[in-house]
């Protein structure tokens, strides 16, 4: 924070800088079709390189000859092309009560070490599908600009274009964007 915004904050009343207050906002990023899949390759290798060239940068000072302003440039160009061919998810963080109340929900039940066999399969196959619902009803929630259902979530997630790594970067971001931890039950993988 500036000096200037340190100041405007000390003029701004509390109640006015509580209003300004937003949920934290996490996108992922999903490619459309191949020229996405090239795309988040080309981005996260320009990313490296911007990395790698401010480390030379640093290590070496006024003796450096790496052009960062152009590694920067290289990243936003590869931003704006991931941009075009990549479906982009918005999730906003849940408040407490909204965490809470999906995890009372589709919380997964604590499973006795001392269960085996087919009750064993039983109580882990009803977890999963806890998960699952979870997963649905957090992306109804969670997801900007949109209006689907969690029934419609499901119908899109269970479909041939959602691979399971897809559906765990969603419950991942979901997670990031409410910055809590899961309950004990919600996989982070």
């Amino acid at each position: 924070m500036s000096q200037s915004q340190a100041r405007a904050a000390r003029k701004t009343g509390l109640r006015d800088q509580l209003a300004r207050k937003r949920a934290k906002v996490v996108t992922a990023y999903f490619p459309l079709d191949e020229a996405g899949e090239k795309a988040v390759q080309r981005l996260e290798q320009a990313q490296k390189e911007l990395q790698f060239g401010n480390v030379i940068k640093a290590r070496q000072g006024d003796k450096s000859t790496l052009d960062i302003a152009a590694l920067e440039q290289s990243v936003a160009d590869a931003e704006a092309e991931r941009d075009k061919h990549c479906l982009a998810l918005r999730f906003r963080g849940l408040s407490e009560d909204e965490r809470d109340a999906l995890a009372s929900e589709y919380l997964p039940d604590d499973i006795p070490a001392d269960l085996k066999g087919e009750d064993r399969r039983k109580a882990e196959e009803a977890n999963a599908a806890k998960v699952k619902e979870w997963t649905y009803h957090a992306m109804a929630a969670a997801v900007l600009d949109s209006d689907l259902t969690a029934d419609e979530w499901k119908a899109e997630l269970t479909s041939e274009r959602w691979s399971a790594g897809d559906v765990i970067t969603c419950r991942d971001a979901i997670q990031r964007a409410y910055g809590a931890q899961p309950a004990d039950g919600i996989p982070k993988d």
